[in-house]
């Protein structure tokens, strides 16, 4: 998979919230982002969709991201689909 510019993608950020406190410029616009109804989130499932989807075109590496909130061990069960091999499978 390769971006307009002929880059080959290797990596994908999932973010797994719209509420992140950080302000990273890839990510987030200086006007910041609309909230979101919980419904309108992807669910884990999805996630993990997307990520297996990414590692068929090639990506090797998946961060997920969200801002501070992720540290509070609140999304363990949403880390343990990268770490495992089977997800690239």
């Amino acid at each position: 998979m390769r971006d307009t510019l002929g880059r080959e993608i290797t990596y994908l950020r999932i973010s797994l919230t719209d509420r992140c406190n950080l302000r990273c410029v890839y990510c987030m616009p200086p006007e910041g982002v609309n909230k979101r109804e919980h419904r309108e989130i992807l669910s884990l499932e999805e996630m993990e969709e997307i990520a297996r989807a990414a590692a068929a075109l090639g990506v090797r590496k998946i961060r997920l991201t969200g801002g501070r909130w992720c540290g509070g061990g609140c999304c363990p069960s949403a880390v343990g689909c990268g770490t495992s091999p089977s997800w690239r499978s």
